[in-house]
């Protein structure tokens, strides 16, 4: 009995040296979190938060319990964990779980910001839940192994992990690139023109370097969302009113830039409809800009493939939009599920119309105008095909269907060479080969796709009158 007892030299000790171990614990998880903190703000790349702002508050208020109850639960265990396991020499594997519970608290501290300022953390986001639950696994092989009481700290500190691993995961979910992708990789000859969202941004995106000082005046907070080759895209509140809204700016003020700069903005301007998204004010003073309606997502961050019936309905939408412009001689020429809109209620709204242009006007177009994966034939081999028209928009329309209800575009490929290949030399499979329950609009989807212009719908308001048929006829079923 007197041998297994603890010496009561050694606890007055380790009284006199917790205050120095829980320092220690501390100072060695802010350290490992503001290494991780660093590398977000060296390597993150811009991306678009989907998170509604109630969302953003409830996951940062969530955040936020657990990093406290984290932090301070890694104290209570190590201080418990050096009274009854450091006499007897076990305490090195127990107080490093400590250190990295302590960085688990800090880093919910950070999550927690970052959904509160809806801005990712794409490093810390991604690392977090496997911390978390390396940390919850190691709880649960200790609980056996650890006195009664320790058990219970254990035991609730597993719970509080497990919980962590869970939001932090659905958090990086949420605010990860909707393209999921840097620019150029799995979507070979993007658009140089255009914006794709989620593409890498500066390295701080508050620096005014990046968003011209001549804005500042008008617009705040501004923080990167997309680049394109041409221009940038920033999320900014204006001064005036607060309203969130989009900035588009373009990169440099060379002539080449500035033209096909001016060229969109005339364009856009001019599209003022429900589906196409709107231009809230623009000027070439005293820098150009474009300032446009900001929305939560694009088609592309959507899961896919979508029921039957809210992929039709959008992409009746998307040929709303379509005809209005069509009507007023502007075709886009770049449709894709990375340039379609959503507001909250799935309503499409077509955006980026740097590749657009006046039917009759100027007919130059190179391969890498466009993104090939959703081009259509006559874009790969005008000479074959003929030109681009309405019908070329008609094709994107359905590639755009086709993916809404498959999870996959209509060609697909290792390179542009075997991309385009198959757009010019193979027809797409039917959309039902690959999800049964796309067979009623096979027909719909397969006309669009017709590789030549005259065998496709001939208008966008013919398409759109056989999709808004179908949504009639499941309705009456």
């Amino acid at each position: 009995m007197a041998a297994s007892a603890t010496p009561q030299p050694v606890i007055a000790a380790i009284l006199r040296l917790l205050p120095l171990v829980d320092l220690a614990i501390l100072g060695l998880g802010a350290f490992a979190f503001s290494i991780i903190y660093w590398a977000d703000r060296e390597r993150s790349p811009s991306c678009a938060s989907t998170l509604s702002p109630r969302e953003g508050i409830i996951l940062a208020a969530g955040q936020g319990i657990l990093g406290l109850v984290t932090l301070s639960s890694s104290i209570l265990l190590a201080n418990a964990l050096a009274l009854r396991l450091a006499p007897r020499g076990e305490g090195v594997a127990p107080v490093s779980l400590c250190i990295l519970l302590a960085f688990l608290g800090f880093s919910s501290f950070g999550l927690a910001l970052a959904a509160y300022r809806s801005r990712p953390a794409p490093v810390l986001s991604r690392y977090h839940p496997f911390l978390s639950a390396a940390a919850t696994a190691a709880l649960l092989i200790l609980i056996p192994l650890s006195p009664v009481p320790v058990r219970r700290i254990l035991l609730a500190l597993g719970g509080v992990t497990f919980t962590s691993t869970v939001l932090a995961f659905w958090q990086h979910r949420r605010m990860r690139s909707p393209a999921g992708q840097r620019r150029g990789e799995g979507d070979p000859g993007g658009d140089p023109t255009g914006i794709t969202i989620g593409e890498r941004a500066p390295r701080d995106p508050y620096l005014p370097s990046s968003f011209p000082r001549d804005l500042l005046n008008r617009f705040s907070e501004p923080e990167v969302i997309g680049s394109g080759g041409v221009s940038r895209v920033f999320r900014a509140r204006r001064k005036d009113s607060g309203r969130i809204v989009a900035v588009k700016v373009p990169l440099t003020m060379d002539e080449v830039t500035g033209m096909a700069f001016l060229k969109e903005m005339r364009t856009w301007e001019g599209l003022k409809h429900e589906n196409i998204a709107r231009i809230l004010g623009a000027n070439i003073l005293p820098v150009p800009y474009v300032e446009m309606e900001l929305f939560p997502r694009s088609l592309e961050e959507l899961g896919k493939p979508l029921d039957i019936r809210t992929a039709t309905r959008i992409v009746a939408g998307i040929a709303r939009g379509l005809a209005f412009a069509h009507d007023r001689g502007i075709i886009h020429r770049d449709l894709k599920p990375g340039n379609i809109l959503l507001t909250d209620t799935l309503e499409p709204k077509i955006g980026d119309w740097g590749l657009s242009k006046f039917l009759g006007g100027a007919t130059a177009t190179d391969i890498h105008g466009f993104s090939p994966r959703y081009a259509a034939p006559e874009q790969v081999d005008p000479g074959r095909y003929g030109k681009a028209d309405v019908r070329t928009d008609i094709y994107g329309a359905g590639g755009i269907f086709f993916e809404l209800v498959t999870g996959q575009p209509p060609f697909t490929g290792e390179g542009i060479a075997e991309i385009t290949g198959r757009i010019l030399n193979s027809a797409p499979v039917l959309p039902s080969s690959l999800n049964p329950a796309a067979r009623p609009v096979d027909g719909i989807i397969m006309r669009c796709l017709e590789k030549e212009p005259k065998r496709r719908y001939q208008r966008a308001g013919d398409l759109e009158k056989d999709l808004l048929g179908f949504i009639g006829e499941e309705r009456q079923g």
